[in-house]
């Protein structure tokens, strides 16, 4: 009965858990390629990227006639001189038409050769704007991987402290009795202790927030147990799917596009300057009440067939227009072009400047950051050196307890300071710098 009790307390914990027991480790790899592929985060991409591939596949329609019909039916009322009796009548005629019409551009400045490329041009701006969303799901990830790591070591950092002020607490315990500590000093650990167990409680709900963050982002269930592989038990090789671009590249590539797409811009509009050449054709018919035949006593009206066969009539021509004046038009578009132009190729220098500028930043960032890396690693080597005759001297009654606990945070800091730079030279290397 206790062990139905048991399983049942069990089930109903599982259930109402906030954060479930679902459980997943994965690699920094793993949770890019999730990201990129969380179509959540990409809707507006996928829509834009759908739309222009809609209007440049439907723009090479556009070399195609225009074929229209119409069709019509009118009743007119009024008075009419009779030709036989020379009187004037009330009299209603019923009128239908029909039509069809077309119209096939045959020369226009190549337009239709300029729109699909522009459109293509606006189709491949579409693909460097998926590109550059992705780049910054990327890093939102990396972002997000780096958080958990530093509090994944931190967490680890802080359990051994945490186990070796328990062990230090026995030691004191056995120095108690012996008389050679104030047994005060036992309760001052304990104290720490459970401060530091506090810390721990705190480090392991940032991590959970952070876990939060990243399931958002990898298109995960928020409250999913997902585990990212510390950084402290494998570091994994830095592979080209890893390699992250700066914002600054795709800002350049967006303003290269955007030139492109101007110069496009300006060709598709000169056109409406040129000569437009069309072949026109249309086909059409009619029946009205008003035609009578008068070969026949009482003039009848004429039958509809006989009347749509008869009123048959078709033709095909040409049309040339040719622009003589436009108020200014074609000058006024013309030296905004070139005032574009101007702006856009100075907007792509200035950005090249600023990607150089980027680059030898994080270059050089990277290389104090190794630098760096390897004082602190020293430092941390004397601090526990420091830290281990500390407690020695503590043991022998030499120092207080006071001094050994400042010798110990400081060394903690350290050590948390030194495993905080190796990730920040891991996400430093993730940087891609060789465009």
């Amino acid at each position: 009965m206790m062990f139905k009790k048991l399983i049942f307390a069990l089930s109903v914990l599982i259930v109402n858990c906030p954060f479930s027991i679902v459980h997943s480790q994965l690699s920094l790899e793993q949770c890019i390629e999730l990201g990129i592929k969380n179509n959540n985060l990409l809707a507006t991409q996928h829509a834009n990227n759908e739309r222009t591939a809609l209007n440049y596949n439907f723009g090479k329609w556009s070399f195609l006639p225009t074929v229209s019909t119409s069709s019509g039916y009118n009743i007119s009322y009024g008075r009419k001189l009779d030709p036989f009796t020379n009187t004037f009548g009330v009299n209603s005629v019923y009128s239908n038409s029909y039509s069809v019409y077309s119209q096939v551009t045959l020369f226009q400045g190549f337009r239709y050769f300029k729109q699909n490329k522009l459109n293509q041009l606006i189709r491949e701006n579409t693909k460097v704007d998926f590109e550059r969303t992705n780049e910054r799901i990327k890093t939102q990830v990396v972002e997000r991987c780096v958080a958990i790591w530093k509090l994944q070591l931190k967490q680890l950092q802080q359990q051994k402290v945490i186990d070796g002020l328990i062990s230090f607490k026995q030691k004191q315990k056995e120095l108690v009795k012996e008389g050679r500590i104030r047994g005060l000093d036992t309760l001052e650990t304990s104290i720490n202790i459970r401060t530091q167990q506090i810390n721990l409680r705190n480090i392991e709900k940032d991590l959970r927030n952070e876990t939060i963050n990243l399931n958002y982002y990898l298109g995960k269930k928020i409250t999913e147990n997902t585990e990212i592989i510390p950084l402290h038990s494998t570091i994994e090789p830095i592979t080209s799917t890893l390699k992250i671009n700066v914002d600054e590249y795709y800002q350049l590539e967006d303003l290269k596009t955007k030139l492109e797409v101007a110069k496009q811009q300006y060709k598709v509009e000169i056109t409406q300057w040129m000569p437009t050449l069309s072949m026109i054709g249309n086909l059409g018919t009619g029946y009205s009440t008003n035609n009578k035949d008068y070969s026949i006593p009482s003039t009848p009206i004429i039958n509809y067939d006989n009347q749509i066969r008869n009123n048959l009539y078709q033709g095909i021509g040409f049309s040339l227009a040719v622009p003589l004046f436009n108020r200014g038009d074609l000058i006024k578009r013309v030296k905004t072009y070139n005032i574009t132009k101007g702006e856009q190729e100075t907007l792509i220098l200035n950005k090249t400047l600023e990607l150089e500028k980027r680059k030898l930043e994080l270059k050089n960032q990277l290389e104090f950051l190794q630098e760096n890396i390897r004082i602190q690693k020293e430092i941390c080597i004397d601090k526990e050196s420091i830290y281990q005759i500390s407690q020695t001297l503590y043991l022998e009654g030499k120092i207080r307890l006071v001094e050994l606990e400042k010798i110990q945070t400081d060394l903690m800091n350290a050590i948390q300071l030194s495993n905080e730079l190796g990730i920040e030279n891991v996400k430093l290397s993730m940087i891609n710098l060789s465009y």
